[in-house]
């Protein structure tokens, strides 16, 4: 299974005073919204001081002794003094060589930090070598807008957004155009580091009319890849995980049961389930099961009330079929909630019928499927508080305020010590101010809001009120507008 610890510390300094930049911090929020999406966690840091840079990089450090792949990215003015490169941050006044260097971050120093780590790899990306107005006051100085090659220890790559002597253009649109090139490359599956570098250098070369070349020194001893397609991950066919394509399976009862399930008629789809025994079960490969598990879910989704049945009493109707079998079945049910037909992670997971399958972390013969699927999230850890798969409880703190007799506001629900509640994207505290609405929730129903939102099992929730009494005549007053989604 490929299952990844990765952090990344994504810095971008663009209000400084005497040369402001236009992309750097729009560079920086895109690059870490990329590297989200790709499983990393990300500390974002925007015009930065010196102090900042300080507490963000030992923060850093701190991080990567916890973690498999540190990166760091950096977008704004950077310059070499006496051949040391160094990250410029907002307060510093570029009066002179001896005022940066003094009021500046080192880069031997960072990657001295990343190396002594005990993190297998390294990666460095700078999008420094920017235009810069005050590069006049260097020439034929000791000082220079252009970053110096830099060595790369064990296990480190740094990549550079131009070559040695180039500067790197802030771009006309939202990012820089070596960013640009980078985001375009990035998530693309299944290419290593060094061919998604090397990729970005073309685009980027005819982005900038052959004037931007970017450039990269590494000591890498192994594979690299951002992102990984689940095909080569997984040990099911293609034609399972990304599904899409399953009329190129060779046809057979397998394939016939399925393409009933996928007609979205409810008399064809209860009718293929009602042909569900132990006996036809056994003759499936793993690939057919885990297919046929894909599609029992996507049918009780669709309201087919023999899957929604199938489902419900999933372990008495597997109680005779072979222990193999049922792993593959239940693994193509669980990889439905999560996954769509390309393969990918879903944008909204199907959870309509979540609970019930996830009841069944409280059996031990199951115990392979709920192991899979947790480990094939890993990879998509940043889309969860917590990672669905293991059969431990999860305690909620919320902190209410009464007023009336029957009902209470919900003001914050923490999760270890974090208030989790906020504000949709795109809305304003002050919309909410103006017209405060709330959604009156008993317990029950409290409770399978913050399942479904959190994609936590019901029976694995704890709710602990502060300020209050449970109650079953109580109304909880969640607050419209708000979630607790990641």
């Amino acid at each position: 299974m490929f299952n990844r610890k990765l952090t990344a510390l994504v810095l971008g300094n663009a209000a400084y005073t005497k040369s402001p930049l236009t992309n750097a911090v729009n560079d920086a929020e895109d690059i870490s919204e990329s590297l989200k999406s790709l499983g990393f966690t990300v500390v974002l840091v925007k015009d930065a001081t010196l102090e900042e840079i300080d507490q963000a990089i030992s923060a850093f450090k701190d991080s990567l002794n916890s973690n498999e792949v540190g990166l760091f990215y950096f977008a704004g003015h950077g310059m070499q003094i006496n051949g040391e490169n160094y990250i410029i941050p907002i307060d510093n006044s570029f009066d002179d060589e001896a005022s940066i260097k003094h009021r500046s971050f080192p880069l031997s120093e960072l990657i001295e930090k990343m190396s002594k780590c005990s993190n297998q790899t390294n990666i460095v990306v700078l999008d420094a070598c920017r235009d810069n107005p005050l590069s006049y006051k260097y020439r034929g100085g000791t000082g220079s807008t252009t970053l110096a090659p830099m060595y790369a220890p064990k296990g480190t790559l740094i990549s550079f957004s131009t070559s040695p002597g180039e500067k790197a253009s802030d771009g006309r649109g939202r990012n820089g155009l070596f960013t640009e090139s980078l985001l375009k490359h990035v998530s693309t599956p299944d290419l290593s580091i060094e061919e998604i570098l090397k990729r970005t250098r073309n685009t980027l070369y005819a982005l900038s009319n052959g004037k931007q070349t970017s450039w990269e020194h590494t000591s890498l001893t192994g594979n690299f890849y951002f992102k990984m397609n689940l095909t080569s991950t997984l040990t099911y066919s293609k034609f399972v995980i990304a599904d899409k394509n399953f009329h190129l399976l060779t046809p057979n009862t397998a394939s016939a049961l399925i393409k009933e399930l996928r007609s979205y008629n409810w008399y064809k789809q209860n009718d293929a389930i009602d042909k569900l025994d132990k006996g036809l079960i056994n003759t499936f490969d793993d690939n057919a099961l885990f297919l046929l598990g894909r599609n029992i879910y996507q049918a009780a989704v669709g309201g087919a009330h023999t899957a929604i049945e199938f489902i419900n009493e999933f372990s008495e109707k597997t109680k005779l079929v072979d222990k193999e079998k049922v792993k593959n079945l239940l693994n193509g049910i669980v990889f439905e909630i999560f996954f769509n037909r390309d393969g990918e992670i879903r944008e909204h997971f199907k959870l309509s019928q979540f609970n019930n399958v996830f009841s069944l972390l409280e059996y031990d013969q199951f115990e392979e499927s709920f192991t899979f699927i947790y480990e094939t999230l890993l990879n998509y850890a940043n889309h969860f508080y917590v990672i669905p798969g293991r059969n431990n409880k999860v305690n909620l703190d919320i902190k209410v305020k009464n007023v009336e007799d029957d009902e209470t506001v919900i003001e914050a629900i923490c999760l270890d010590g974090e208030n989790i509640l906020k504000l949709e994207d795109g809305i304003e505290q002050k919309e909410f101010n103006d017209n405060p609405r709330y959604s009156a929730l008993s317990l029950d129903r409290l409770k399978n809001r913050l399942s479904e939102s959190l994609v936590i099992p019901k029976h694995l929730l704890e709710l602990n009120f502060i300020n209050d009494t449970v109650s079953d005549t109580t109304y909880y007053l969640f607050p419209r507008l708000h979630t607790v989604q990641k």
